[in-house]
């Protein structure tokens, strides 16, 4: 039996040598001299005896390697222990990486070159245990060493659930358990501004990067690289995870954490939706988990934007190795949480092997192109492949195949764009984001011209006879080809040869109204509706088939005006919609309302307000005009707010943050007094 050489040190081996050879010179001595005392001849034999011959257990091995072990422990000397290191923690639980292994404690962006390992087959029967990290070198002078490994038996096996209603208990917070890293200042390139600024900066003595501060391709290749980053130590590791679900409140920023780091993601406000996959920016892998909060990274990225800028292939099996990172599929699981929420086998341990199946795919690819061009890196790639060869892709498949059935019948139910449709693909999501806010559009609008035309026909006496007065074959204002803005056209079935205007409306074909509706999905998103240019002139229309009178266009004084209960829903339907829009009424927009309903005779306004009293009566008192008091002074009394029913509202931990607010300006001693609706 052999042990290796780290077994050993100089002291040891030096002891084994003295010991060896004081006992080949009392063997000499006595097989020399036999007048020698029984004494000694006992003292010789004993050492003689506690030391192996020196046929066996020297010969070709003069340091003593093959000595049984028993004797070697008690000859141990016991070592100093180094200053200012720490063992480094158990790595967590993750699948092997396959491929190229970064050789990590290297200068930071000085590629290195790491030994080939054979990928093994993809159908893995069973997950296997990371290997651990080599050992980690004594940090440098001026620099804070790492975190030691927390005492879990301080924390009683205590676990950070993810459930809605337990999550914020006070026993189930995470600044309990986990700590915050040390070493994170400025580094990278000086931003030239009116305040200069490096290019990556921490947030809140936290691993995360500053939040909403975006970075361009480059920029994201330098931080890959870590080319002057302060922590020597660094171990970075990009996840592929999934997107948790009402995980805001483990961030360390909120909302703004989870964004999408691209400067040029074409999502809406770089917001990376639930059931697209993401990378993880994790500077601190071998502590995440452990001592360091896994939901505090670095930053995040969209899997689309990350495969449309890099080949994400190349740098899984050589790229990443050979910059000192490595990117990883998320099957991690965490001494402290009950599960993984960010993990791919979240909802099935198979995702894993479908990870494993696109990487072995791209072996026999990223070869060919290592071998034509070895300075080839993958930050820059010659081609981007179309969505269905990604990884993103892959993925997406494999999660659709393994869910239940009803899940795919529940999504179609609920209608919208859902992942079934965009498969993982941003830009087709984008797509059909825009189409379906075409048609909601498109839906209102109808809708809209309906109620319209129908408030207008119960307001006139329908009639099929041309009406003296009016200049117009029809009288039913109930028409398909009735103008949003109030100016009757002449419709299809017009039997009685109504003559067309002077000035004839121009007549926009559905092809026209839809550019329109791109254009502003594209542009302002603002809503186009219908313009009448009467500054231009249009043949007269074909459909009455004879040459129609020419009758001059009745001017807008001759149309009966708006109904006072057409006027009062109007009103009222608009103040709803600025009551209804928000989830808790401001007093800007109390003030509106009161102006709004000021502006309007008395009989509307008490029709608006019994239109508000049925559909909000919690806001009625708030919005009602304040009284005239014989016109010298117009004085309202604001209604008393329930603050308590809306504190009581609030999570605890804004709760907290209130009650901490009220206690330091009680400190202070101030006198404002702060009220609001």
């Amino acid at each position: 039996m052999s042990y290796s050489d780290d077994f050993f040190d100089e002291e040891l081996e030096f002891s084994i040598l003295n010991a060896f050879n004081q006992g080949q010179e009392n063997a000499d001595q006595a097989s020399v001299d036999g007048t020698q005392s029984n004494q000694n001849q006992e003292g010789s034999q004993e050492v003689v005896e506690n030391q192996a011959t020196p046929d066996l257990a020297f010969q070709g091995n003069p340091y003593g390697y093959n000595q049984p072990q028993q004797q070697l422990v008690q000859q141990q000397v016991e070592q100093p222990v180094q200053q200012h290191s720490y063992p480094p923690p158990p790595a967590p639980y993750v699948p092997q990486q396959y491929g190229m292994q970064p050789q990590f404690n290297i200068p930071q962006g000085q590629p290195s070159v790491a030994a080939e390992m054979a990928y093994p087959p993809h159908h893995l029967s069973a997950p296997t245990m990371a290997q651990a990290y080599p050992p980690v070198l004594a940090p440098q002078a001026g620099f804070p060493p790492q975190l030691p490994i927390p005492n879990q038996v301080l924390h009683g096996g205590v676990k950070l659930t993810h459930n809605r209603k337990r999550k914020f208990e006070p026993g189930n917070d995470p600044g309990r358990i986990y700590q915050k890293p040390s070493g994170l200042g400025p580094w990278g390139p000086i931003v030239p501004a009116k305040q200069p600024y490096h290019t990556f900066e921490y947030c809140k003595s936290t691993a995360e990067l500053k939040p909403m501060r975006m970075f361009s391709k480059e920029e994201l290749i330098l931080f890959f690289h870590g080319v002057g980053h302060p922590n020597p130590n660094r171990r970075l590791t990009l996840w592929i995870q999934n997107t948790p679900a009402q995980s805001n409140d483990r961030y360390a920023n909120g909302p703004s954490s989870g964004k999408c780091r691209y400067v040029d993601c074409r999502a809406g406000q770089n917001t990376i939706l639930k059931g697209f996959f993401r990378v993880a920016f994790d500077e601190f892998s071998d502590h995440t988990g452990v001592t360091l909060d896994p939901f505090h990274n670095a930053g995040y990225m969209h899997l689309h934007c990350f495969e449309e800028l890099f080949d994400l292939g190349y740098l899984i099996h050589y790229g990443a190795a050979a910059y000192g990172f490595s990117i990883r599929p998320d099957t991690r699981q965490f001494p402290f949480e009950t599960r993984n929420t960010a993990g791919i086998t979240r909802d099935h341990q198979e995702m894993a092997n479908a990870y494993h199946e696109w990487v072995a795919q791209q072996k026999a690819r990223v070869d060919l192109i290592r071998a034509q061009n070895e300075y080839y890196t993958g930050f820059d790639p010659h081609w981007v492949p179309p969505h269905n060869q990604r990884l993103g892709y892959a993925l997406t498949i494999a999660h659709m195949s393994l869910e239940v059935k009803g899940r795919a019948r529940k999504r179609e139910e609920r209608g919208g764009v859902h992942i079934g449709q965009h498969l993982g693909n941003l830009d087709v999501h984008n797509k059909l984001k825009r189409r379906e806010a075409r048609r909601k559009r498109r839906e209102a609008r109808n809708q809209s011209d309906t109620s319209e035309s129908s408030s207008s026909s119960g307001s006139q006496q329908p009639s099929n006879s041309p009406q003296p007065g009016n200049g117009f074959g029809f009288g039913n204002n109930n028409s398909p080809a009735y103008v949003r803005l109030g100016t009757p056209v002449l419709p299809d079935n017009n039997i009685y040869g109504a003559p067309p205007p002077q000035q004839p409306v121009h007549w926009s074909n559905s092809r026209q109204s839809s550019q329109e509706d791109e254009e502003a999905d594209d542009g302002s998103r603002g809503r186009k509706r219908r313009r009448i240019e009467g500054a231009q002139t249009q043949t007269q229309p074909a459909w009455t088939g004879q040459a129609q009178p020419q009758h001059g266009w009745p001017p807008a004084s001759e149309f009966s005006p708006r109904t006072t209960r057409q006027r009062s829903r109007e009103t009222g339907e608009s103040i709803l919609g600025m009551i209804t829009s928000q989830p808790h009424l401001t007093r800007s927009t109390a003030q509106q309302v009161q102006e709004l309903l000021q502006s309007e005779p008395q009989h509307v306004q008490a029709e608006v307000q019994t239109q508000i009293q049925q559909a909000a009566p919690q806001y009625a008192p708030l919005v009602m005009p304040p009284p005239d008091n014989g016109g010298v002074d117009r004085m309202w009394v604001e209604p008393q707010d329930n603050l308590e029913a809306r504190l009581g509202r609030l999570p605890r931990r804004q709760r907290r943050e209130v009650d901490e607010f009220v206690r330091r300006r009680e400190r202070r001693g101030g006198k404002i007094k702060y009220q609001s609706l």
